[in-house]
Order: structure tokens, then C-alpha cells, then sequence
């Protein structure tokens, strides 16, 4: 738990942008969660979520699943039912490709997710987000993060980066206790 914490601190200390939090994801340890959890709120991270219940998260597996059988016009009339029967519930969406922004009526989602898009990509999605479409959505980003890379992010108009790292193949840190 030191090291989740360490390594929290280390991620939020490269990027050096308080305007974005830097959040974990579900990749824990079984049976340690909750505490991994809450050792990334000590190092100055945020939690992205505990487990399925807590949002709805779309990934692009399950829109393209939806999209094999229906339209995109289903697609988005779908999401509006969900967010209209279900509105304490965040809504997320996995976003692929720049144009799914204008494709997708995003206007009832709460977090659009770019994985591994490149900064130029980021750059163009987040013009689309902001000033194009003006979707009220937090923007995130994920997506093979690395102490190395994260400063490129500080200065895009995102919300949220989420970081695997974070709580997956963490080391642990080597304490000693001398009297």
C-alpha cells in the first residue's frame, strides 16, 4: 500500500496540474481494493470507480456490439432513455475516433473517455468536445500512461487522467523499523 501511494504521488507530482485529477482504475489486487483505493487517495489521487455499479461505462466493445445489430441513431436514442430512467447514474463512453464526437450525441454523458489517443488527437477531440459541440461531459484520458509521459497532458483542457499504473504492478516499497 506504500508503494500504491508512493506511486500515486509520483503521477500526480510528474504531471503537476491540480486542475486534473489523476485517478486509479479497477485493476486491483483481488481482495485489496478498498484499501488500494484508499492508498491512492493518500498519495493525492482520485478513485475512478470501485466496481460496475458505479457508472455506466461503455467501452468500445459494446458499441460496436450495439452498432452490429442497430443504428447509430439507436445508439443515441439509447442513451438518452438510460440517462432519462437512470439519472443518478454517471454515464461514461470509451471514444475510438475524433469523429465518433460528431457522430454520437454525447449532449447526456458525463465523462468522455479518449484510450490512447495520441496528443494531436487529444488536441483535436477536446476542440470537437469544447467549442464545436460545447458537450458539458468531464474529458478523460487513458491509455498506457507513464511517468515519463504524463507532463505532456498538463497544459489540454482535460478533467481526468486515469492511470492503471497506479495500482497494477506497483513495487512495494522497502521499509525498515530500527530501534
Amino acid at each position: 500500500l506504500c508503494g500504491v501511494a508512493t506511486q500515486t504521488r509520483a503521477f500526480v507530482d510528474a504531471l503537476n496540474q491540480p486542475s486534473i485529477k489523476v485517478l486509479d482504475t479497477r485493476k486491483t489486487t483481488p481482495l485489496h481494493r478498498d484499501l488500494e483505493k484508499q492508498a491512492v487517495v493518500a498519495g493525492g489521487g482520485f478513485n475512478h470507480r470501485s466496481n460496475l455499479s458505479d457508472m455506466i461505462l461503455i467501452k468500445e466493445n459494446h458499441i460496436r456490439a450495439f452498432l452490429a445489430f442497430n443504428t447509430v441513431d439507436g445508439f443515441n436514442k439509447q442513451l438518452q432513455l438510460v440517462k432519462q430512467t437512470q439519472p443518478e447514474i454517471p454515464i461514461e463512453i470509451e471514444i475510438e475516433r475524433v469523429d465518433q464526437l460528431t457522430e454520437f450525441d454525447l449532449d447526456c454523458v458525463d465523462i468522455i473517455m479518449f484510450d490512447n489517443f495520441s496528443v494531436v488527437e487529444i488536441e483535436q477531440a477536446i476542440q470537437v468536445c469544447r467549442i464545436q459541440k460545447k458537450y458539458q461531459a468531464q474529458l478523460e484520458i487513458s491509455g498506457n500512461m507513464t511517468l515519463e509521459t504524463i507532463g505532456k497532458y498538463r497544459d489540454l483542457d482535460i478533467d481526468r487522467i486515469s492511470v492503471g499504473r497506479l495500482t497494477h504492478s506497483v513495487p512495494a516499497v522497502d521499509l525498515s523499523l530500527q530501534f
